[in-house]
């Protein structure tokens, strides 16, 4: 409903979503925009706010592109699948040996991706880079983790469920440098008693009262 599904795909399929559940993660971002702000306001003016936060209107920022184009010039920009707006040559293409080469480039290579899977990954790269176009083996996500050009980007995260498990860091830099992570996501109802004390002032018998009675706490999948 979000129109994620119009968008998302090859060009000759019907509508599909992501098997990742994409508009999870942007609800969870925004949500937690929403939340900095809410306190940030909190602290500027003592009173609280209510916040009202639709997944499916924030998935709608995301196709901005595909509106603007609507209401503009009446054009529905139609799926791409791995290609790019704008480039000659682009997009994901399988290879002899299972693997896949990303492209990216002004240069026209449809002489040389003609028939991509009659070549291994390396040879794909290479003739595609001599004819001055921009290409690169995909890595896979193990391969990715032994990449030196990667590890910086990852950092070994210790977590009660799962053990030490090698997780990437957030995407931006404070100082200069990539923030570590300080403590792993948290369990169920980890900070339950935390959040109540101290975010909203909840004394511990209407705490206790909460758990007593089922609102907070239990189990997980249980009601």
């Amino acid at each position: 409903m979000g129109g994620f599904a119009a968008r998302f795909g090859r060009e000759d399929e019907g509508a599909r979503v992501s098997q990742t559940f994409y508009p999870d993660p942007v609800g969870g971002v925004h949500a937690t925009l929403a939340l900095l702000a809410a306190v940030a306001a909190r602290a500027h003016s003592g009173r609280g706010v209510a916040i009202d936060l639709s997944q499916q209107e924030a998935l709608w920022l995301q196709l901005g592109e595909a509106i603007v184009a609507a209401s503009r010039d009446g054009r529905d920009l139609a799926r791409l699948g791995n290609r790019e707006p704008g480039l000659a040559s682009s997009g994901l293409f399988p290879t002899k040996d299972g693997e896949w080469v990303a492209v990216a480039s002004e240069a026209d290579l449809s002489r040389e991706l003609a028939a991509p899977e009659s070549r291994t990954a390396g040879e794909l790269v290479a003739a595609l880079q001599r004819a001055g176009g921009r290409a690169e083996r995909v890595a896979n996500f193990a391969a990715a983790a032994e990449d030196a050009r990667m590890r910086p980007f990852l950092e070994p995260v210790e977590h009660p469920v799962t053990g030490a498990v090698t997780s990437v860091r957030v995407p931006l830099r404070a100082n200069g440098a990539l923030p570590d992570t300080l403590r792993p996501a948290p369990t169920f109802d980890q900070h339950s008693d935390e959040v109540l004390r101290d975010w909203i002032a909840c004394r511990e018998e209407r705490v206790a009262a909460l758990r007593a009675s089922g609102v907070v706490g239990g189990q997980p999948g249980r009601t």
